[in-house]
């Protein structure tokens, strides 16, 4: 009786160890990784007032208009998912020179890399995880 509540028992450890083994990716799904944006405007003079616009997480543009200490304005977004549209867009007033404009990217808690840049722009855009 002891050696077939083991065997049992054995044969129970067994089976639930190869289950959950096939059941366990060792890679992450890339479309689940989590992303955060920064969104970087820069004024070509520090006292001009900065106007841009810029996509939140659930896809409605926020508008930024004021004087930033140096001239630079930014803001981080997310998490995000890969995909995830990131976009500026400056407001410009006739006479004035538009700001230079970045968007940077990290993965989960990683450091930001910038993935795009344009001095004197109108837009920028970069597609998260691309």
């Amino acid at each position: 009786m002891y050696r077939k509540s083991f065997a049992t028992l054995a044969a129970a450890i067994i089976s639930a160890s190869i289950l959950t083994g096939c059941n366990k990716s060792s890679e992450p799904d890339p479309a689940l990784e989590e992303y955060y944006v920064r969104y970087n405007a820069y004024a070509p003079l520090p006292t001009d007032t900065i106007s841009i616009s810029y996509r939140m997480i659930d896809g409605h543009q926020k508008q930024v208009k004021d004087v930033f200490p140096e001239g630079h304005f930014q803001v981080t977004v997310g998490p995000v998912l890969a995909g995830f549209q990131a976009k500026m867009v400056s407001n410009l007033s006739i006479g004035m020179d538009a700001p230079t404009m970045s968007i940077e990217t990290k993965k989960g808690n990683g450091v930001f890399s910038l993935k795009t840049q344009r001095e004197n722009a109108i837009t920028l855009s970069y597609t998260v995880g691309e």
